[in-house]
């Protein structure tokens, strides 16, 4: 009976599978396959670097060496691991248990199946097999007893998946509230994208090279590690290889009942969690109380918020585009893609504070100061793009009422880039202000960026229109992440991305013609910033004049936006 319901659920996911892969007609099937067969050959690249390790490389090593092995080993696979939870941080189900709470089906194995097939990503693929390689390699070498490395490896992974699933499980139950969601997603992927920085500058400025500790007593320090690790339940790894080393089994036995324990308790409280929040007993998704309150007629007591803001008109601007502008605007002030955007101005500040420290001494060429701030504004659109590209995405259900709308189309689009403008301009004035002080460009360089910030907006809203209306994709609701979309649709933006640095070229003009004058002639000519404010110029002409044909093309395309942004993918 076990094996009778694992093959329907199998069969089911196949099903899916293929509805999806037909979606593209055939495209899908073709990058799929590909993707199958190099994720095979890096599988089977790992378990034969691994077996080649363990019966060549550590045939003779001593027990502290297959330790620190190991301890690395670990380290590497827990920050890929963190770096994927980061990722995908809310709970992705290959099959979704409240469809089959009416089937005869225990919903145990359904759990049991989406827990795994969560898990099957690059980082496993690469771990697990050069895990299993790498202790048969060392069984080969050192003896049949280190084949207890392997349950214990294993365990620690399904350890940490199991965990790792019940709290992605706790963030999609609990964190139901959209504005508790919202800043738990922000306040977690800032604190993750400031880590590395923080912790480097840290010990940058707490250990200067003239007050490094010696190596002796570095090695000291890294001796009382496994005595700490008896505490830590990843680090029984690296433990449990030295005693085996030593050829004393029981700590690898132990560790091995000990991971394969916790991960059991983790993926009891997922499942628990997880029945709970599909039957409604937790107030999330699944929660019928909003539908007995609609039933009953019981209206909120929620304040209502008020329209002034939404009714404020500017005179020399066109009535629809503010009506369009200004909802954009409130609605993008809750939004937390925001509030990332914001934050990765604080990573970028801390990675030129590193980048300036870290060039010591060295003084580049004055003219090479030109090219700063046009650099850093391409990269900042490189950053700004996925979101000023997908403008109807965020829009959902919402964007009926505009298919619906008698306004001219070029309205819409230009009344969506005025929402945006805001938090273009004070990004980029931000951006330059940080530039300009920190390397201590010269007025006019200052001035010219800020020129060619403006020609950065005009043409990010160029390429930001295009792309909207050419790749739309629907976003889910208060998440950064987007739905699952059509492989021909992420070959698409993935190229956009190239396109958009492209664009981006003539912000590098005016900087280029004074480099090369410089070289000419000694006199000093505000070449790059005349260049720059003509630039400006123009881009904000050229802008103007495409609002026109790509409002037509919006109009030829709103239904097929309309159909993309508001269904939901299986």
């Amino acid at each position: 009976m076990i094996l009778h319901h694992f093959k329907l659920i199998l069969l089911l996911r196949w099903q899916l599978t293929r509805n999806q892969l037909k979606k593209d007609s055939g495209h899908g099937a073709v990058i799929a396959g590909i993707i199958t067969i190099l994720a095979l050959g890096i599988a089977a690249g790992s378990f034969a670097g691994g077996l080649a390790v363990g019966a060549f490389v550590l045939n003779d090593a001593s027990p502290q060496t297959i330790l620190w092995m190991w301890l690395g080993f670990t380290v590497v696979f827990l920050f890929v691991w963190l770096i994927g939870l980061v990722t995908h941080l809310q709970r992705s189900e290959s099959i979704d248990l409240q469809q089959l709470m009416h089937l005869p089906i225990p919903l145990g194995r359904i759990f049991v199946f989406n827990f795994v097939a969560s898990h099957l990503t690059l980082s496993l693929i690469i771990s697990v097999p050069a895990m299993i390689g790498l202790t048969g390699g060392m069984a080969l070498s050192r003896g049949a007893m280190m084949l207890l490395q392997l349950p214990l490896a294993l365990g620690m992974i399904f350890m940490v998946s199991a965990w790792t699933y019940c709290l992605r499980g706790w963030f999609a139950t609990t964190m139901t509230h959209p504005r508790k969601r919202r800043s738990f997603i922000v306040m977690l992927a800032l604190f993750c994208m400031l880590l590395i920085p923080l912790t480097e500058f840290h010990f940058r400025n707490h250990s200067p090279l003239g007050n490094m500790p010696s190596l002796a007593a570095r090695v000291e320090a890294l001796q009382e590690l496994p005595l700490a690790g008896k505490f830590i339940p990843p680090l029984w790894l690296p433990i449990g290889a030295r005693s085996l080393a030593k050829h004393d089994p029981w700590p690898a036995v132990m560790g091995t009942f000990g991971v394969v324990l916790i991960g059991g308790l983790g993926l009891m409280r997922a499942y628990r969690s997880t029945l709970k929040f599909q039957r409604g007993e937790t107030g999330g998704r699944a929660s019928t109380r909003g539908r007995v309150c609609a039933e009953q007629g019981i209206t909120s007591t929620a304040p209502q918020t008020h329209a002034g803001f939404l009714e404020l008109r500017i005179p020399i601007l066109p009535e629809e585009s503010c009506a369009v502008a200004l909802a954009e605007f409130r609605s993008m002030l809750r939004a937390p893609e925001i509030k990332i955007m914001f934050g990765m101005l604080v990573l970028i500040l801390m990675i030129f504070v590193e980048s300036r420290s870290a060039m010591g001494s060295t003084k580049m060429l004055e003219a090479m100061q030109l090219f700063r701030i046009p650099s850093a504004l391409i990269f900042m659109a490189i950053l700004l793009i996925p979101l000023v590209g997908n403008q109807f995405g965020f829009d959902r259900d919402g964007f009926r009422c505009l298919v619906l709308s008698p306004v001219e189309r070029r309205w819409i689009l230009f009344g969506k880039n005025l929402a945006f403008a805001p938090f273009l301009i004070s990004i980029n004035l931000f951006c330059v202000t940080v530039m300009s002080l920190g390397f201590r460009l010269p007025v006019l360089t200052a001035l010219a960026g800020l020129f060619q910030s403006v020609s950065m907006v005009a043409i990010l809203f160029i390429c930001g229109n295009l792309f909207s209306i050419l790749f739309p994709f629907r976003v889910s609701s208060g998440a950064v992440k987007p739905t699952k979309r059509p492989m021909k649709m992420m070959l698409a933006q993935f190229f956009c991305l190239f396109a958009v640095q492209f664009a981006m070229a003539p912000l590098v003009l005016p900087a280029l013609v004074e480099f090369l004058l410089r070289s000419c002639t000694t006199a000093p000519l505000p070449i790059n910033f005349l260049l720059s404010a003509v630039l400006a110029a123009l881009m904000s002409y050229i802008y103007w004049l495409t609002l026109q044909p790509l409002g037509s093309l919006l109009e030829q395309r709103e239904i097929r936006i309309l159909s993309e942004v508001t269904t939901e993918v299986e």
